[in-house]
């Protein structure tokens, strides 16, 4: 049974990337898989503040904050899907947050996402990746799991602006679902 971290980067509940990380969820349950969700928008999560405390391999982070609960998860999953909207050209500053945390976590083994695959989905206002600048959080996504020697399994995006707009579009629901199956095979 494969162990799918998903990470929900969105502020608002029940959005568009909501709608579309709980059918990625559904992929992977339908596959088997078990899924451990995390709502960024529900947790305190500070920014790294660079001390490199975590550079000397008996000391984790320092900063006391939710985070601290997330690292394990990370640590076990066989995957992560990442679900953001786009803010400002690029993923969601909860989403943000979350990732530059995994500084700690690198210092201890540079290929922590050594096989592990990654779900990434995006939603977003403009007419497209390229316009929205989803296509900067593509790439940051792309070069976090190379970098430190995961792989990406898929992308999923569309446009949305309205709340909850993205329930109409059966095509981009259906991708995510298969997103999530793939993840859990």
């Amino acid at each position: 049974m494969k162990r799918i971290l998903v990470v929900k980067g969105s502020p608002r509940a029940g959005g568009n990337t909501d709608l579309l990380a709980d059918k990625a969820i559904e992929g992977v349950l339908s596959k088997g898989g078990l899924v451990i969700e995390i709502l960024l928008r529900n947790e305190s999560i500070k920014p790294c503040i660079a001390c490199e405390s975590c550079s000397d391999e008996n000391i984790d982070c320092i900063i006391e904050d939710d985070m601290k609960k997330f690292y394990k998860s990370i640590e076990e999953a066989d995957g992560i899907i990442l679900a953001s909207p786009v803010y400002w050209f690029n993923m969601s500053g909860q989403m943000k947050l979350f990732i530059d945390r995994w500084f700690s976590v690198y210092m201890k083994n540079e290929l922590f996402l050594e096989n592990k695959q990654a779900g990434i989905i995006m939603t977003y206002a403009d007419e497209d990746a390229f316009s929205s600048g989803a296509v900067n959080a593509f790439r940051t996504f792309q070069d976090i799991f190379n970098h430190c020697g995961g792989e990406i399994a898929g992308i999923v995006h569309a446009t949305a602006g309205e709340s909850g707009e993205i329930a109409t579009n059966d095509e981009t629901l259906s991708k995510a679902f298969e997103l999530g199956k793939k993840m859990a095979q």
